[in-house]
């Protein structure tokens, strides 16, 4: 310890005995990269202390390269040496500048790490790098010095292993888990301290051996064995049976669970029993998950059908009051569709259609796994047939909905005859529920009576091509869709409601419209022009800028309309009776404020919005109100306040929605 902390008189040599300067840098970098995994480890998971902890472990590393970079320039252009060729002056100024700011870089990435026990590994990996140093040296008290090291490192890896254990508990219990370690850690400041000290007074006097010892074995033995194991267990009690979140360390040596099954299924939109639920970190839908896209049960099913290798297959009912033409066999498939030629006496829905659907086994997934971590990307809401009945009924433009499988065929153990014609089954049955008009006149007329389930082919192919993102999207608006046209009639009200949120669905991906004051005008007029009435254009444009993020939601939908608006119908009403197609950006507006009334204060959509489509002496149901005003109860509707009716919204809707699926 002597020979490295004491300088000779005079100009000293190079010790003897230390290692080669590869040795040093060999060494350094194994260390170096020894924090990087840990730094990878620590990004595997996220918290709220982490992400604030970004901006101060940011500036912490600006501010450490930057001294660093001073430090270098003055080494470059400033240094001169003594007549011992030593670094003096500006030089050595330089040189403590390029430490102090590399290290300060290596501060602020673990602050932006912001976990302890990252800092306490780094000091881990400090000591067994001066021990790898201190092996080839011959260096006085080597003995000594290597039971000062590795005593250190060895009760900091304990603190270590603590302080990961409360990552992701609340700040106290943190706190008392991590104390040695922290205590640990000070040890180093006070071993540079008594460094500094020394190396400031003259004549190279030493610092003794004994001081060295003192600070870190009686610390570290005294603190892990006495007040910080006791520190440890009182925050193990506190954190109960509460589960650290899972990072990447986690998931490299946990072996997946599993439960015990007689049979795997690999279905794709089959349901897996999970264990009791524990905590398992933040739900990937909304923290950005790095995970691919697991994509729906319909799409996934598309992705991995094999022909040759068939393990189930299966017939769902599709419900309707249209009439189904056509069979729809296309190769390499998963689904075939065919009319089941209901009675044509009679109204209302009829089994109409069967959809077959075959499964191909799933290598990638097993419903065995036990999967604990929540992932609801792909959730809709429904099986494979909820989602085929609803994209043929956005695809079709007609009432369509799944009523369950009515046959199995069960293809197993590598015989394809075991089982040809397949199981009738009725368990799966459901036959839904249909309320008509009780006025009998529909809320959405225009309604087809007949469609060809061919036409919803090159649809269906632009659905099985997508990406798994846009695929789940596509699904859970037109499950929006179809399930608007069927309470139509019974609740317009939450047919109004849901296809609003059919277009919300595919427009909250949009973009906004830019400046982002602009919303602010658009969105909240009356604020606007207060605001323009006390500063002028530009104190609006700044706060707008500032305000525009509360009305983000319906700029969103409103772009999304302009941007997929379809054409005006084929057939429409006499000209008083008609829309300014050119002009339905501020009607879409009205639209949405009385859904957000709707969902945010109870109040119902307009009476009038919510009535059945009425012809005011034309061919065709009106599009806006021909009169000045309505009534119902005590309430009155300017007609300015009626946008338009139910049935030329779900025109537009559905135009909009398969505009943006055709562009897939």
């Amino acid at each position: 310890m002597d020979t490295l902390m004491a300088a000779a008189p005079g100009c000293p040599t190079q010790p003897a005995g230390l290692p080669p300067g590869w040795y040093y840098l060999l060494t350094l970098l194994l260390a170096l990269c020894s924090i990087g995994v840990l730094l990878w480890i620590a990004n595997g998971y996220s918290s709220p202390a982490r992400r604030k902890a970004v901006i101060g472990g940011r500036l912490v590393e600006v501010a450490g390269m930057t001294a660093a970079l001073i430090g270098a320039v003055l080494i470059s252009f400033f240094a001169h040496r003594d007549r011992c060729g030593h670094t003096v002056g500006a030089g050595t100024l330089g040189t403590w500048l390029l430490v102090a700011g590399l290290a300060g870089f290596a501060v602020g990435t673990l602050i932006r790490a912001s976990t302890e026990w990252i800092s306490f590994a780094v000091v881990v990996i400090a000591d067994l790098w001066l021990l790898a140093v201190l092996a080839w040296s011959q260096v006085a008290h080597r003995a000594a010095i290597a039971v000062i090291l590795g005593t250190h490192a060895l009760c900091t890896s304990l603190t270590v292993a603590w302080s990961r254990r409360t990552r992701a508990a609340e700040r106290s219990i943190k706190a008392k888990a991590s104390e040695a370690g922290r205590q640990l850690a000070a040890a180093w400041l006070i071993i540079a301290l008594l460094y500094l000290a020394w190396s400031g007074v003259p004549n190279g006097s030493t610092l003794p051996e004994t001081t060295v010892l003192n600070v870190f074995v009686i610390a570290a033995i005294v603190l892990v064995t006495g007040t910080g194991y006791t520190k440890y267990t009182e925050a193990m009690a506190a954190l109960g049976d509460r589960q650290p979140p899972s990072d990447r360390l986690t998931q490299l040596f946990r072996p997946t669970a599993r439960r015990p099954s007689p049979k795997s299924s690999n279905r794709t939109d089959s349901t897996s029993v999970s264990t009791p639920a524990q905590e398992n970190g933040p739900d990937p839908m909304a923290a950005g998950d790095s995970t691919p896209h697991p994509g729906t049960g319909l799409w996934r099913t598309w992705q991995i059908f094999d022909p040759d290798n068939i393990q189930e297959s299966a017939e769902f009912s599709l419900y309707s009051d249209t009439w189904f033409t056509n069979i729809v066999l296309e190769p390499g498939w998963p689904v075939d569709l065919m009319p089941t030629m209901p009675n044509l006496m009679g109204s209302g829905v009829k089994f109409a259609g069967v959809a077959r659907v075959r499964w191909s086994p799933d290598a990638s997934r097993d419903s065995s796994d036990v999967r604990l971590a929540t992932d609801s990307r792909a959730h809709h809401g429904g099986d494979s047939g909820d989602e085929l009945a609803a994209l043929l009924s956005l695809a079709l433009g007609m009432r369509c909905r799944n009523g369950g499988i009515t046959r199995r065929w069960l293809i197993d153990r590598g015989q394809p005859g075991l089982d040809p014609l397949g199981m009738p089954i009725e368990a799966d049955h459901r036959p839904p529920v249909w309320d008509a008009s009780i006025s009998g006149r529909p809320m959405l007329p225009m309604m087809p009576l007949e469609v060809d389930l061919a036409s919803a082919s090159p649809l269906l192919t632009k659905f099985a091509t997508a990406s798994a993102e846009k695929a789940a999207l596509l699904v859970r608006a037109a499950r929006l869709y179809s399930g608007a046209l069927w309470i139509a009639d019974s609740d317009a009200n939450q047919a109004w409601l849901q296809l609003v949120s059919a277009i919300e669905t595919l427009a909250t991906r949009g973009a906004g419209t830019k400046p982002t004051w602009r919303r602010t005008e658009e969105g909240l007029p009356e604020v606007w022009n207060q605001l323009m009435a006390v500063g002028g254009d530009d104190h609006a444009r700044a706060i707008g800028d500032l305000l525009a993020q509360l009305v983000r939601s319906t700029d969103r939908f409103l772009n999304f309309l302009d941007k997929h608006l379809p054409p005006p119908p084929n057939k429409r009403p006499e000209e008083f009776a008609q829309l300014d197609w050119t002009d339905l950006r501020p009607r879409f507006k009205k639209i949405y404020d009385y859904r957000s009334r709707a969902l945010h204060d109870g109040t119902p959509f307009p009476d009038p919005m919510c009535r059945p489509a009425i012809r005011w002496g034309t061919e065709t149901p009106v599009e806006t109100p021909p009169w000045h005003s309505s009534s119902s109860g005590l309430a009155t509707w300017a007609a300015r306040d009626v946008p338009m009716f139910l049935h030329t919204f779900e025109y537009v809707v559905r135009g909009a929605l398969v505009a943006w699926w055709t562009a897939l």
